[in-house]
């Protein structure tokens, strides 16, 4: 059964290596979805104990996407940025990011959670109301992934429409 943060057991994808404890701890704080800081305090432990496991980031910033907690889904999303950066030797910032640097054709690759980080912060940054950082971020990732592997286009899409209302609002 999925619960509202989309994972089950079987949709959890942490490598082989992370221990049965940390698994356990992450499926505790999603099932605490309700208790903001029990999941918190539960997703902290696990990064600590597992701090190169991608799929823990973006449980946690999809934790508090969905809780509406958006500077912390922000901020949770950066230090995603910033660990595939560092893994990887990929720019922490997207802004320097280019296409040539890195190919992300496999699905487990670091640098595929850098895309779809960059996805959830333009997304972010559309219900924060920022849309002009929200269209940089997803133009840029259009430019990184042409072929729409991570489905930016859908958000960028949302934010053409979020813009054209506000324009038709001011006129």
């Amino acid at each position: 059964m999925e619960n509202v943060l989309g994972f089950n057991s079987e949709h959890l994808q942490l490598s082989a290596d992370v221990p049965v404890p940390v698994r356990q701890m992450v499926q505790q704080a999603i099932a605490s979805y309700e208790d903001k800081p029990v999941a918190e305090r539960l997703f902290k432990q696990a990064l600590d104990l597992a701090p190169d496991e991608m799929e823990i980031y973006v449980a946690f910033y999809k934790f508090y996407f969905y809780q509406k907690y958006l500077p912390e889904a922000e901020q949770v999303a950066q230090q995603t940025l910033h660990k595939v950066a560092e893994l990887t030797g990929l720019p922490a910032d997207w802004r320097r990011f280019k296409k040539e640097f890195a190919r992300w054709s496999h699905p487990d690759s670091p640098v595929r959670y850098y895309l779809y980080t960059m996805k959830a912060l333009g997304f972010i940054a559309l219900r924060r109301e920022k849309l002009s950082l929200a269209h940089e971020i997803l133009d840029k990732l259009l430019e990184l992934d042409p072929d729409d592997r991570v489905g930016g286009s859908v958000i960028k899409t949302l934010a053409n429409r979020m813009s054209e209302g506000d324009e038709c609002a001011d006129g």
